[in-house]
Formats: C-alpha cells, sequence, structure tokens
C-alpha cells in the first residue's frame, strides 16, 4: 500500500515500507496529452499527473521521485538525497535503471512499482481527479487524447499513418522546423516538400537529427528498414 501525506487525504492510511505520496501533482491537459498516460497494456492505465511527488527508502537510502513537464512528454526523476545525484529518464523505470547501474547492483526494478503507481490506493486518488472522459479511457485502456487537437496534434496523427512513423516521430515531424522551415500540418505538405530532392534532406533528418528520439536513431532496424519504408510510403526515391 502507498502512505499519502495528511495534506492530500484526510483518511489514515497503512503504514507500510513502499512509497510515501506527497504530492499527487495534476493532470496534464495541454499538448500531447496521450504522452502523460501509461501504456494502454499496463496493469493500471493510467495519468501520469504532472508535479507527482514521492519518496521511497531503497538499498537502504531516501530516494525523492517525481515528475516533470517535457518537450514531448513526462520526465520522471529519482533523487538520492544522502548524494543528491537525480537520475531522469522517459518512463517510470529509467531513471530507476539509471540508479540501479549506478550502483553497480546488476538488478531490475519496477519503475511503476518504485513509483507508487502499482499500488490500488494511488490509482483511486488519482482517478479522483480525472474527467469523465479521461476516466472512461482509464477503464477502457484506450488512448486519452485531448477532446480538441491543436494543429501539431493533428499533423502527428496523420503521420502515425504513414508506414514506419511511430508516435515518437510523429510528433517530431510535426513541430519542427528543419524540413523546409516550416511545420507540415499532413502527409500530403510533408511529401510535396521531401519530393523536391527526392527524399534526400528527408532522409538525413531521419537518421541523424538530434531532434529524433535517440532510441530510434539507435536502433539497426530504423535506418535499414523503416526510413526506406517512410520514403516510398511518400512517393520518394530511397
Amino acid at each position: 500500500l502507498i502512505i499519502f501525506s495528511s495534506l492530500l487525504l484526510s483518511s489514515l492510511l497503512p503504514r507500510t515500507r513502499c512509497a510515501s505520496v506527497l504530492d499527487l501533482g495534476k493532470i496534464h491537459r495541454g499538448q500531447w496529452k496521450n504522452k502523460y498516460w501509461s501504456n494502454t497494456g499496463c496493469l493500471f492505465h493510467h495519468a501520469y499527473p504532472v508535479g507527482y511527488k514521492a519518496t521511497k527508502w531503497h538499498f537502504n537510502k531516501l530516494y525523492t521521485m517525481w515528475i516533470e513537464a517535457g518537450e514531448y512528454g513526462p520526465t520522471f526523476a529519482v533523487r538520492e538525497e544522502e548524494t543528491n545525484l537525480v537520475f531522469r529518464g522517459e518512463s517510470p523505470t529509467k531513471p530507476w535503471t539509471k540508479v540501479c547501474l549506478h550502483k553497480r547492483l546488476g538488478t531490475r526494478i519496477s519503475g511503476p512499482l518504485h513509483f507508487g503507481f502499482s499500488d490500488p490506493t494511488t490509482q483511486a486518488a488519482i482517478a479522483q481527479m480525472y474527467s469523465e472522459s479521461e476516466l472512461q479511457a482509464a477503464l477502457e485502456g484506450s488512448r486519452a487524447w485531448n477532446e480538441i487537437l491543436s494543429p501539431q496534434e493533428k499533423a502527428a496523427q496523420e503521420f502515425m499513418k504513414i508506414e514506419g512513423v511511430g508516435e515518437r516521430t510523429a510528433m517530431v515531424l510535426a513541430t519542427t522546423t528543419s524540413l523546409g522551415g516550416t511545420q507540415h500540418r499532413d502527409r500530403d505538405s510533408l511529401a510535396k516538400w521531401a519530393a523536391e530532392d527526392g527524399g534526400a534532406m528527408l532522409k538525413r533528418f531521419l537518421l541523424t537529427s538530434e531532434e529524433m528520439p535517440e532510441n530510434v536513431l539507435l536502433w539497426p532496424a530504423w535506418p535499414a528498414r523503416f526510413v526506406p519504408r517512410i520514403l516510398s510510403h511518400l512517393g520518394c526515391e530511397n
């Protein structure tokens, strides 16, 4: 079970050795709202509230965990209070994995469990902040997009229809101005620009741009299979 601060809940909850939630934070309802939710296949499909803060004793040390708003989604942070070292990542597990690597423990950790998200008590508290549509998304395990999408969100949905383009890459394509000096709002606009040089500049962007997700660039199948598929889908030579 999870221990909640008395500032959050008036009822007394059981005290255990697990995470102590200090602040539930707020549901992110701005751009890329869908990225501020756990994967649909998780035990609990739920929002990652920005400003969520909790502490946990582990490895005989006290750690503080929190969630920040990032450019394309949440950033999860874990700080070791003794050394003040901070580890960050794009999922609850990534910063805890960095903690393990830093300590050379050779163990694996469940980030959702350590952050407190695997506990029904935490989920019940977060659910109190949901709108009706968000509660439905949590119960159904469906995507929690904003009801009114921004132009960039609409563009990202369009780019996700291109064979080989995942969600994170689609978000980059929808927001970058590196492809012709302007943001492209749909597939046709991107295809028209890419066709001007047979897809050479787009290919270079997809393979080398610092705007692209690092894990995508490091994926062996990305240059060998997926970039050619994207260029072919857009009608470019490759």
